[in-house]
């Protein structure tokens, strides 16, 4: 049921924000915490796991939590050992109740005042698993760097509608602080892949039964610090052409094969992964030995993402002195 208030419709269903907490920066998660009280959903309840194995923090957190979170109920736990994120935000997922929705939230951002209730009215539409948004982009100290996430990563396509499961192997454009999902489905995710960011993993769920939604209004001021799990890094890690087909392209295929595995996805989509595995293959025989026919492989592997493909196509022209120099202009 739907229920009119002031100029918005206000949602029946339960969400749940899941908060994963490790060392914040104090000033950011007061803020944080702030915009999370000043939701204008009302059916809300905040879940808190800290990661930080420090008691102090978790002492800490605790007292911001009484301080500045007054307009809905919370539960506050704690990892026995460091866990990462997605580890926390698993746990979190299991722990919350059936029904209703779930909000995976980052501690140093901040939400806008209608994030939940524009999302919430975009999820209540037939067949959609889960609705997401744009997102601004802050600096440190809260300036505002890009109207857009758009701006700041030019490669992002944020896609929505039905049968995106094939496309969003590859690549994902959903954040996880940007994103309500049906708990049933978020369940249906468990236990969270080892080789997928829970975000992309829970997406690529929602999309295996049913839809996605998206509001191009950004509805979260993503900040960039220097402490980002995500921030500002391409690459991580990969230096030279060697580095680019062993961890990149051969960790591709790794990921996708362990998708193979269960039935959690129906034979169709299995076939689009075993696809999408052929394609990496053929991506990772150009780079290593290229030829013209290779470059057609090349061309049919990356249909649709051209500036990937003239990455490629480089890469696998290039000597390793100039793949070197290459990457290293990318990552600037």
């Amino acid at each position: 049921m739907l229920v009119k208030k002031g100029t918005f419709i206000i949602q029946n269903q339960k969400i749940s924000i899941l908060l994963a907490t490790y060392r914040p920066n104090w000033e950011f998660f007061k803020l944080l915490l702030i915009s999370l009280n000043d939701q204008d959903y009302p059916h809300l309840e905040l879940l808190v796991r800290d990661d930080s194995d420090q008691i102090e923090t978790s002492e800490k957190i605790q007292e911001y939590l009484r301080e500045f979170v007054t307009a809905m109920p919370y539960v506050f736990t704690i990892n026995e050992r460091n866990m990462g994120s997605n580890r926390t935000f698993e746990l979190l997922t299991e722990e919350v109740a059936n029904g209703g929705y779930l909000a995976y939230c980052d501690q140093d951002d901040v939400w806008e005042p209608e994030k939940l209730s524009t999302l919430a009215a975009l999820i209540e539409a037939p067949g959609v698993t889960l609705a997401y948004s744009d997102l601004s982009v802050i600096d440190q100290d809260g300036n505002k760097k890009a109207d857009s996430f758009r701006e700041f990563q030019k490669r992002v396509i944020h896609i929505y509608g039905a049968d995106l499961f094939g496309t969003l192997l590859m690549r994902n454009s959903v954040t996880g602080c940007s994103m309500l999902i049906d708990t049933d489905v978020a369940k249906r995710a468990l236990p969270f892949s080892q080789y997928f960011v829970h975000d992309h993993w829970l997406t690529l769920v929602a999309s295996s039964v049913g839809e996605l939604a998206y509001s191009a209004k950004p509805l979260i001021q993503y900040r960039l610090h220097d402490n980002n799990q995500i921030g500002a890094s391409m690459l991580p890690g990969i230096n030279n052409k060697t580095d680019y087909v062993e961890k990149k392209l051969a960790q591709d295929i790794v990921r996708f094969n362990s998708l193979l595995a269960g039935d959690l996805f129906t034979a169709e989509q299995k076939a689009l992964i075993q696809g999408k595995i052929a394609a990496v293959e053929d991506r990772k025989a150009f780079i290593q030995s290229p030829s013209l026919s290779g470059i057609g492989k090349l061309f049919k592997a990356l249909q649709g993402d051209h500036q990937l493909f003239l990455v490629e196509l480089f890469l696998g022209i290039a000597g390793n002195k100039l793949g070197e120099r290459f990457l290293k202009f990318l990552k600037r």
